[in-house]
């Protein structure tokens, strides 16, 4: 039906006049009017006892059609009708003055017919308007022409009193005096104007001679039917039917249309006027027990009056509102099943956005709002427990600050009830890592669209600090995380370290990082390391993960040959050494690439790892002859050889070489001694070294460089460890490759006894690089350079005093972790330690 122009009051009474009677004004009042005790039922009451008042007043003398008509009077009842105007519906009151200007047109073709019948013909329009309106001189002026026209005068008379006393010509509607038109005219306009019209008319009747009391009739006039549209009504019927029939597939229709009220069916049929009828009709007609089943059979006997979405939504209302604003008195049963309820007349209604006037709530209610607060009412429970708003967000509160383990709630009640922000999805994962399998789980994040379904879970996973190892692998379980994903959180995001992959690796398949780092990458980052220093080592970090880490050194040494082969003449001999320092190329690549150097060179200037010069001796590549020669060369530093010795043979299956190459260390300390003693003889000294033993100097050594536990320990830490010994001051650098670090440890002070009152360091490379210029001077560590250093730097370098060291070191590298080591290899590292303090308690005795 076509949109229609809204239709004023006041310009309709004007152009078409007014009722002559009560009830038929009645007809045209808004629904709201039938309504007793409401303001504009009021005011209808005052409308009705100032028109009736008129009519008394005025008595017979009501203005009457035809010339003579008085306007005077007929414009105070429009005045009367215009003060009230706020009480009638347009449309209404144009279909009725329609049907009553018919009614009227009709009583006058009935005049006309009854004359014509008598013989009388050719009666002007005149002539049956002043008869129409019972006026005497019109009919006087009838028997005068009567007579004139030769007719029976008496018979003429019968006819004259016949009009006068008939109802058939008492007047139904009063037309406006200005008027020009004659009512066929009139009609055929109001039909226009009724065109996109639909209203009806209720005509009560009531019969009073039943035996069971009086009895009412509802004649219903529709407006499109009225102007022609005959099937308007059983087409309604028809589709609504249809729609009835598809709802009892869905729900229990019948037995929830009986939870209605008399009070609903005003605001559930599309004329509010026959709601409000059948409900008074309802109320004063049935008893209680039968209200319901009356309601039942009133909507399926009149569905071709029903707004049909207005039907369902007040079932839906109707149960919502069963304990009122008592809301928590809804089992959560209750609560479950009134959703579903609601999921299913949404699904039903034609109009998702329908709503209605509805006595319940005091207002305008409609299909959205009641949705959300029947939502909002399932979003109340947790366990099937009722919680208020307030009592949500104080129980929300437990779970974002860990009073209260999130896990444990339904991914409803997770998502829909407590409603937590990514903001607090954000804490719940930095107090609880594994929080994220649950997310994945059960969905929780997940976004509409199909293509970007986890980019808000990713998001949020992104803005922890770090991204741990445990949520690394939780997001490869569900299928989340990708190697262009993985190089992105640790290359440019900076959300993953290298211990992360390191962990990752161990998990997940080979083929997973295939193709993730590129050796001509890496070489190219080498060469423009001064420009890209942390690009190329966080590159070099997982090249040497993905390619290097748990190879075995055959399959190591392919890899170096992989790097050189390619790019041997961009990388000069210190270069190799240094990619050979950060764990990227083999000793073995370098000794077959560089050449010139001797081993044993390499062995004295500390280039190469404890590791590798352990194993070139055992596989006979470095000889125990080339060792002893180390241990017997004077012009080595006692501190030299013992920190090659212990940290080349720590384990208790290199004690054997270790005592054999200890044996010839003592030698040449026991010549030393000899030739000290001679040279700077005293008698002093001389009575202390007649009591001493021959290996007092070397226990004094042994003891500032500490028993071969603690390289045993720093193998542990990083097996790929690398040391320099400084001999000027007594200094030793040990850098960790795999772990970026240095730790720089004083041994013994310039007196060449144990340093046991200065602490250790442990340094970033960035820290360690950037300010190297500070503390090494003159080739000697400068401590309170250190010292200052560590006091004005937050982050990169940490210090441990000397007692407590080891203690200190296996709780700074995580030492005890149960997932990193077995209990047989923590049970080892703290024994390692132990035996590293107990030696430093005894350096201080």
């Amino acid at each position: 039906m076509p949109s229609k122009k809204k239709m004023e009051f006041n310009n309709i009474i004007k152009e078409f006049g007014f009722p002559t009677s009560i009830k038929s004004i009645e007809n045209t009042y808004k629904s709201d009017c039938l309504l007793e005790g409401t303001e504009i039922w009021k005011e209808a009451q005052e409308f009705e006892q100032e028109f009736n008042e008129e009519i008394e007043k005025q008595n017979s003398n009501i203005p009457k059609y035809g010339k003579d008509q008085n306007a005077e009077r007929y414009y105070r009842f429009q005045d009367i009708f215009l003060r009230h105007q706020n009480i009638f519906d347009a449309e209404l009151y144009l279909l009725e003055m329609s049907i009553l200007m018919e009614k009227d047109n009709s009583t006058k073709q009935t005049i006309r017919a009854i004359l014509e019948n008598r013989g009388i013909s050719n009666v002007s329009n005149d002539v049956i308007e002043a008869l129409f309106v019972k006026d005497d001189t019109a009919i006087s002026n009838l028997i005068q022409m009567l007579s004139m026209t030769r007719k029976n005068v008496k018979d003429s008379m019968k006819v004259a009193q016949f009009l006068k006393s008939n109802n058939l010509s008492t007047p139904n509607v009063y037309l406006p005096p200005s008027n020009q038109r004659d009512l066929n005219s009139l009609i055929n306009t109001v039909r226009n104007r009724l065109r996109n019209s639909d209203v009806s008319i209720i005509e009560v009747r009531t019969n009073s001679q039943s035996e069971d009391g009086p009895t009412f009739n509802f004649n219903v006039i529709n407006s499109q039917v009225h102007i022609g549209n005959e099937n308007f009504l059983s087409k309604k019927e028809k589709e609504n039917q249809r729609r009835y029939d598809e709802a009892l597939k869905e729900i229990d229709l019948e037995a929830e249309i009986r939870k209605i009220s008399p009070y609903d069916l005003k605001y559930i049929f599309r004329y509010p006027n026959l709601g409000v009828l059948l409900g008074d009709y309802i109320y004063m007609n049935s008893s209680k027990e039968y209200i319901d089943d009356e309601i039942a059979s009133t909507i399926k006997n009149n569905l071709k009056y029903i707004d049909f979405d207005k039907l369902l939504l007040s079932i839906l209302q109707a149960e919502f509102n069963k304990y009122r604003e008592n809301v928590y008195e809804f089992s959560y049963e209750e609560a479950v099943k009134l959703k579903k309820l609601s999921d299913k007349i949404g699904i039903l209604l034609d109009d998702k956005n329908v709503e209605m006037n509805s006595y319940r709530f005091f207002g305008k209610i409609s299909y959205e709002n009641l949705s959300a607060e029947i939502k909002q009412l399932n979003n109340s429970y947790i366990a099937g427990e009722f919680y208020s708003e307030e009592e949500l967000n104080f129980l929300a509160k437990e779970y974002i600050n860990g009073t209260r383990d999130p896990q444990n709630l339904t991914p409803h009640e997770f998502t829909n009830v407590l409603k937590f922000t990514d903001g607090e999805i954000l804490l719940m994962l930095k107090r609880n890592p594994n929080l994220l399998d649950y997310l994945i789980r059960n969905n929780i994040m997940e976004e509409d669209q199909k293509e970007n379904k986890d980019r808000r879970l990713l998001k949020t996973v992104e803005k922890q600090e770090k991204i741990l190892d445990i949520q690394l692998q939780i997001l490869y379980d569900n299928n989340k995380l990708t190697s262009e994903y993985l190089l992105q959180l640790y290359m440019t995001k900076n959300k993953v370290g290298i211990e992360e992959i390191r962990f990752l690796k161990e998990y997940v398949s080979e083929e997973f990082f295939e193709g993730m780092v590129d050796t001509s990458e890496l070489v190219e980052l080498y060469l423009d390391k001064d420009n890209k220093k942390d690009k190329f080592d966080k590159y070099r970090k997982l090249y040497k993960v993905i390619e290097v880490d748990g190879k075995t050194i055959e399959e190591r040494n392919d890899v170096s040959d992989a790097i050189l082969d390619e790019n041997i003449e961009l990388l000069k001999e210190e270069s190799i050494m240094e990619l050979y320092t950060l764990g990227l190329i083999t000793i073995d690549a370098v000794i077959d690439y560089t050449g010139g150097n001797t081993l044993k060179q390499l062995y004295l200037s500390n280039e190469l790892k404890p590791i590798d010069a352990k194993r070139l001796f055992y596989k006979g590549i470095i000889t125990e002859d080339m060792l002893k020669s180390i241990m017997l060369d004077p012009s080595i530093d006692e501190g030299k050889k013992i920190t090659l010795l212990y940290s080349t043979f720590p384990e208790n299956e290199d004690t054997d070489v270790m005592k054999r190459l200890e044996a010839y260390l003592r030698e040449v300390t026991k010549d030393l001694k000899t030739t000290s003693n001679s040279e700077n003889r005293t008698s002093a000294i001389e009575d202390k070294s007649e009591e001493s033993t021959d290996d007092d100097q070397l226990k004094k050594l042994k003891k500032a460089y500490e028993p071969r536990a603690k390289y045993r320990l720093l193998a542990i830490i990083d097996e790929e460890y690398k040391f320099t010994y400084n001999v000027k001051d007594g200094t030793a650098i040990f850098f960790f490759p795999n772990k970026d670090e240095y730790v720089i440890e004083k041994l013994y002070d310039k007196n060449r006894k144990p340093a046991t009152d200065v602490a250790t360091y442990i340094l970033s490379k960035d820290v360690y690089e950037q300010n190297k210029e500070q503390f090494y001077q003159d080739g000697r560590i400068n401590i309170s350079k250190l010292y200052e250093l560590k006091r004005n730097k937050e982050k990169g370098i940490k210090r441990f005093i000397h007692t407590g060291w080891a203690n200190a070191m296996v709780k700074y590298y995580d030492l005890s972790n149960t997932k990193k080591y077995s209990r047989e290899q923590i049970l080892e590292i703290r024994k390692l330690a132990e035996q590293v303090e107990k030696s430093k308690k005894e350096i201080e005795r």
